[in-house]
């Protein structure tokens, strides 16, 4: 049974509130026999204002985000969607908490029960908004910005004697920092150099396999501090994580 627009666009937008991956109108398309119309400039903007809300406020996201079945039916209604309630938020952490490194899943069947379940609410709308420019601006992150937010931060697994830390700062807040943290071990220096390729080991037990995205002169001038014996930590800019 396929869902009408208006229900398409509330599926997707909840799904995407209550799960880590961002899945594209097609690949939503597919499995859940929507029918999303595959538009890539309104896709970028949702994805851009939802990566922002993620940050700001982890999962589940409630705050008010583009409304795509205004983009798509050209509607003057609704100009961003609803926000999660506390009340649908609640119902759905008593399945299970979201977590960093497995985003939930929602097992949907398509039938008129499941239908009418998925669609039986209407959520209160917040008056909080967000321009593209501000979730521009608020991705964005700087050598300096990382620095200042590391310096605030009072997680210990950032913290390493000695300053032998490295982080990696990606152009855009995508992770939490000790995901893109580890320790400046004898492997680390070693794949630094590239003379291995050993996989990293980030602060948040996730594994990053070491690619060519780095910046090559914050890595020529990590191997100098290092060579020195100058005290961390240390930062190399890379294209993406």
């Amino acid at each position: 049974m396929s869902l009408t627009l208006r229900e398409s666009c509330t599926l997707y937008e909840r799904y995407c509130r209550r799960n880590k991956n961002i899945p594209t109108f097609g690949e939503f398309n597919s499995k859940y026999l929507t029918c999303l119309p595959e538009d890539t400039s309104v896709f970028n903007t949702f994805k851009t204002a939802l990566i922002a809300s993620k940050r700001a406020e982890g999962l589940p996201v409630r705050r008010r985000l583009p409304s795509l079945y205004k983009r798509f039916s050209g509607s003057d209604e609704e100009a961003d969607s609803p926000t999660e309630s506390s009340e649908s938020h609640k119902a759905f952490v008593s399945c299970a908490a979201p977590s960093y490194e497995n985003g939930l899943r929602m097992n949907i069947r398509q039938t008129a029960s499941s239908k009418a379940a998925i669609l039986e609410k209407v959520v209160a709308q917040d008056s909080a908004t967000e321009t593209e420019a501000e979730v521009e601006t608020d991705l964005a992150w700087s050598l300096e910005a990382y620095k200042q937010e590391l310096t605030s931060s009072t997680n210990p697994k950032l913290k390493e004697q000695n300053g032998m830390m490295i982080h990696f700062i990606p152009p855009t807040r995508c992770a939490p920092l000790e995901a893109l943290a580890c320790k400046f071990t004898k492997k680390c220096y070693e794949t630094l150099q590239g003379k291995e390729n050993h996989p990293l080991k980030m602060r948040d037990n996730s594994i990053w396999a070491a690619g060519a995205n780095w910046n090559q002169d914050d890595v020529t001038a990590v191997l100098q501090m290092r060579k020195k014996k100058t005290a961390g930590p240390y930062f190399i800019r890379v294209d993406g994580i």
